[in-house]
């Protein structure tokens, strides 16, 4: 399974998906969580992994 192939099963994208870059970031709250931001072609999507606590974000970017 390709890179691709993995994010989009993660974060439950269209297969279709172009998923142009991914970035190192924190999910600001009352504890910082640090993971990965991945810019798609229609999705803004977060995903952190801290001591098992599995965090897993997806925004559409038209409801942004």
């Amino acid at each position: 399974m390709s890179a691709k192939e993995l994010l989009i099963q993660l974060f439950g994208l269209p297969k279709g998906e172009i998923i142009f870059h991914d970035y190192s970031c924190a999910l600001k709250s009352l504890i910082s969580k640090y993971g990965r931001i991945f810019l798609a072609e229609n999705h803004i999507c977060f995903y952190a992994n801290l001591a098992g606590s599995k965090i897993n974000l997806v925004f559409k970017i038209n409801d942004i």
